[in-house]
């Protein structure tokens, strides 16, 4: 199977997205109520936005890849409408805010309150990121029925590659 790769990035590191083999039960779309201050604050038209628990989201910037057969070794799984591939690849850094909702849903624990001060960029290291693009990915895996595709320009939304949901990993070397 062909590997797929979008990505958010977590103090240096990215988390990339590829495609979620399974599916979890249907839950209520997840609603996103942070202010887009604290996820997005610089909104662009072609971003795609993904939620995350506690009414949170994340913000993706689309990355056109030529493709392996122009001498690329990262092409995307996803087309634009003129068939270029691109990637997704997190537009900011992961905030601590972000890191601590995933952390707490994780923990069955209360949702941290989105405030300013958690606005820096998460400190971790790779393991640490290895953690959250997992926690984020079950979460989404749990979620993906109620959350629209993207390609429906639905915003929040989650990528979708043949109708597969996507998960986040981080990169390969290439990427």
């Amino acid at each position: 199977m062909q590997r797929f790769a979008r990505s958010v990035t977590w103090r240096g590191l990215s988390l990339a997205v590829g495609l979620w083999l399974g599916l979890a039960q249907v839950q209520a779309a997840p609603a996103v109520i942070w202010a887009e201050s604290l996820y997005n604050p610089q909104p662009r038209p072609d971003d795609r936005v993904l939620p995350l628990p506690c009414g949170g989201a994340m913000a993706f910037r689309v990355v056109a890849t030529p493709g392996r057969e122009a001498g690329y070794a990262v092409t995307g799984p996803f087309e634009r409408a003129d068939a270029t591939p691109y990637l997704l690849l997190g537009k900011y850094e992961v905030s601590g805010l972000q890191a601590q909702t995933l952390a707490a849903q994780a923990a069955g624990a209360p949702c941290p309150k989105p405030q300013a001060m958690l606005q820096s960029p998460q400190v971790g290291d790779w393991w640490e990121a290895l953690e959250m693009a997992d926690r984020y990915s079950l979460w989404l895996a749990a979620n993906a029925d109620s959350i629209p595709a993207c390609a429906e320009g639905a915003t929040p939304c989650l990528p979708r590659v043949d109708g597969v949901p996507a998960y986040l990993r981080l990169p390969s070397e290439d990427e």
